[in-house]
């Protein structure tokens, strides 16, 4: 009878008996999540306000020098306009321990075709918008997508 089979079995055992120190397995970092990663960045300067679970964008453009107020209606990636039928947008703010109400309206735009009652823009010039800075904004209804969005708050800090 031939040893060859015994000599393997044999090596075959050696070879799973301790091989040495074992390193200790290092838990892979936990990914990201994915509200880490996944941000939107507003394309005319303002602030992005998130509409329901990434249903849309809205960003809100205050422009101090002009005394504005714009709101720019997109999807919920901020890269598209969305266009409303809406006749003005409700948007209250609050800074200095006051609270005031504006009417944003329509703007049509010749360039990309909107026209009022078939927009993404929505804005209001006041004398007040041009002494205020930062404040706190809530917009008070929105339908988009056949969906209504009731008083969305928001924040604008100056840069």
């Amino acid at each position: 009878m031939s040893r060859a089979p015994f000599l393997l079995a044999a090596l075959l055992l050696a070879a799973c008996g301790d091989a040495g120190p074992v390193e200790p397995l290092v838990p892979k970092p936990e990914p990201e999540p994915v509200a880490a990663r996944h941000q939107h960045q507003p394309q005319r300067g303002g602030r992005l306000v998130e509409i329901g679970a990434h249903v849309a964008q809205v960003e809100v453009v205050h422009d101090r020098e002009a005394g504005t107020l714009a709101a720019y209606i997109m999807d919920g990636h901020a890269s598209r306009a969305v266009r409303l039928p809406a006749k003005s947008l409700r948007v209250r703010i609050g800074f200095g321990g006051e609270e005031f109400t504006f009417d944003l309206k329509p703007v049509a735009d010749a360039l990309t075709g909107e026209t009022v009652g078939d927009t993404s823009r929505f804005e209001i010039r006041a004398d007040l918008l041009e002494r205020i800075r930062g404040f706190s904004g809530v917009l008070v209804e929105l339908n988009v997508f056949d969906r209504v969005f009731r008083d969305v708050s928001f924040t604008y800090a100056p840069e």
